[in-house]
């Protein structure tokens, strides 16, 4: 029998992530070269619990567990600070709480799992795609089973991404993104997997026995090479200052480091080394995996095949 009164109840209660910081430059007809005037990012919610004597009950609390404070906002031009998040005040019938009554978990437990949790979203923001692509390169009535994988596979990507990017836990990441960049990134991942995909099949195909599609193949990713680095680029901060200096989201990632800059001829070349090294061991990863476990067999089952060798030849009548 359900009763009003509780005694016992088990919250999760969290803080308010800080808001971010602004890299805003000062922009004036009357200043040459304005430095930084980005303000700080607001801090976040505080949780704060009180005592209220007029509580009797803690049956407020039964159906509300997960308490979870305001973030803090994001910093502007002008040395502007950010908004302060909204604290939430959690009140109960205790007039005192002592800090023993609280229950923490492990930090190496915590770090463990999130650290699992991470990992397994940033492979997943490739992952996706790929086997997307794949899927669609090798099976019939491809337009159909394409729309049924992203639908399918689409609320994941989304929740990868949720993970990784909107709740990094380092501005290392966030700083690197302009602000609609998001979907100049997730092109670019497209891309790479229909690539991927398509020079797996390809080989599968022909097995590396004749000249003409590998040569194709290197020319597609000739192609590919500046609409990769244009949406690399357009996904990237052009200009991001910090600790005092100055340079951009590429040269941070591809570049030796903040301070000796690289030409942008430069930073293109370790780009191309880089997408056409990610490309062929990709695309040899997926074209073994294919030929382990075809599309359309079941595991454990021999994948029927059609040769134009194994055909029997007619026999001359008598």
């Amino acid at each position: 029998m359900d009763t009003n009164f509780v005694d016992y109840v088990r919250i999760c209660c969290r803080s308010g992530k800080g808001g971010k910081g602004s890299t805003h430059l000062h922009r004036d007809k009357l200043t040459a070269f304005g430095g930084p005037d980005g303000g700080d990012g607001g801090r976040g919610g505080h949780i704060i619990l009180r005592g209220n004597k007029q509580f009797w009950t803690l049956i407020h609390l039964k159906y509300r567990k997960h308490i979870i404070a305001k973030q803090g906002g994001d910093g502007g031009a002008s040395h502007k600070s950010g908004k302060e998040g909204d604290d939430e005040f959690n009140d109960n019938l205790a007039e005192e709480m002592n800090e023993g009554e609280l229950t923490e978990l492990s930090g190496d437990l915590i770090d463990s799992i999130e650290t699992g949790i991470r990992y397994s979203a940033l492979y997943s923001l490739f992952m996706i795609p790929l086997t997307i692509s794949a899927l669609a390169l090798a099976r019939k009535n491809r337009f159909l089973h394409t729309i049924s994988d992203v639908m399918l596979l689409l609320p994941f990507w989304w929740i990868a991404k949720y993970i990784v990017i909107d709740n990094a836990i380092t501005d290392n990441l966030t700083e690197l993104l302009q602000a609609h960049g998001l979907i100049f990134l997730a092109l670019l991942i497209v891309v790479f997997a229909i690539h991927v995909s398509f020079m797996a099949n390809i080989i599968q195909r022909t097995r590396a026995r004749y000249f003409l599609p590998l040569s194709l193949l290197c020319l597609l990713t000739l192609a590919l090479l500046p609409v990769t680095w244009w949406l690399l680029n357009q996904g990237i901060e052009s200009l991001i200052v910090k600790d005092g200096k100055i340079f951009s989201g590429v040269q941070f990632i591809l570049g030796e480091n903040r301070s000796d800059l690289l030409p942008e001829i430069a930073l293109f070349g370790r780009w191309c080394a880089f997408y056409a090294g990610a490309v062929t061991v990709t695309a040899s990863g997926m074209y073994c995996a294919m030929r382990l476990w075809p599309v359309g067999t079941v595991p454990g089952q021999k994948p029927r095949t059609k040769s134009i060798l194994s055909r029997s030849r007619p026999t001359a009548e008598k």
